[in-house]
């Protein structure tokens, strides 16, 4: 379970530094369009429903273990 937690981890550490960018980067400059926010985090979205089906199929089939 601790090396599936630290896999999802690392494939969100992308996703997570680009929210801390976008987030600097409103911040320097609040006349920022959300449409340009709406736009950088949309390259995320394929990721964000694989791994939600990923886990709901866990969930689902109560998976654990090897």
């Amino acid at each position: 379970m601790k090396a599936f937690a630290n896999g999802i981890e690392s494939v969100l550490d992308d996703y997570l530094n680009n929210i801390t960018e976008l987030e600097r980067r409103y911040l320097n400059n609040p006349s920022q369009s959300l449409m340009f926010i709406y736009q950088k985090l949309q390259e995320y979205e394929p990721l964000a429903l694989y791994l939600a089906k990923l886990i709901r199929g866990i969930r689902i089939q109560k998976l654990h273990g090897c």
